[in-house]
């Protein structure tokens, strides 16, 4: 799956009759798509430094599942062709937490998680909604994670006791969105009971 309008790599690796690398391929190939608005590479002369393999950009520019063909310009029965599902926006898969925090006490902590299919996407990409579950809400902070993925925290009071579902909305500039949902259970402050 790819996003539209984005450029991906594909490579194309020669093979011979017995599905062994062609590392002495020089053949030229020729890019066809049935997306007719695709940009696709030129013909392309294999050299010796390929070694039989080279990596090309393409471009698909319409929604759908887009076949896109490579073929040797000499001899067309050596070819190949793949389907590739084009999308408006890559999927978000996110993931909400257990968070305990105190009454009463304003915290700021990672109230969610959550990845991009998209590798090349950025904090500035997403906008996060944080809904607190005591009528109250805001924007999130969406920040990547070292680990992977990206986080979104938030800074909130809680003034009433017991336990509160966070539903957190994340969306993509692309229009994808996923929800996170959290729980918080509240710690009374220090000196106070109910």
């Amino acid at each position: 799956m790819v996003e539209i309008a984005k450029p991906f790599f594909v490579t194309v690796t020669a093979q011979d009759q017995f599905n062994n690398l062609a590392t002495g391929y020089r053949g030229t190939v020729h890019f066809s798509s049935s997306d007719i608005v695709a940009i696709l590479p030129s013909d392309y002369a294999f050299l010796a430094a390929d070694n039989g393999s080279h990596v090309f950009t393409v471009r698909l520019n319409s929604i759908g599942v887009q076949a896109l063909t490579v073929a040797d310009t000499v001899n067309s029965s050596a070819s190949g062709t793949i389907n590739i599902n084009a999308v408006q926006d890559l999927p978000l898969t996110a993931k909400g937490r257990s968070i305990r925090a105190r009454l009463g006490q304003e915290f700021t902590l990672v109230v969610a998680s959550f990845t991009d299919a998209d590798p090349t996407s950025n904090p500035p990409d997403f906008t996060a909604t944080i809904n607190r579950g005591d009528g109250s809400g805001s924007p999130g902070n969406v920040t990547a994670n070292p680990a992977g993925g990206f986080d979104v925290s938030g800074t909130h009071t809680y003034l009433r006791t017991g336990g509160f579902g966070l539903a957190v909305q994340i969306t993509s500039v692309g229009g994808s969105t996923a929800t996170a949902n959290t729980s918080v259970r509240l710690w009374p402050r220090r000196g106070f009971s109910f």
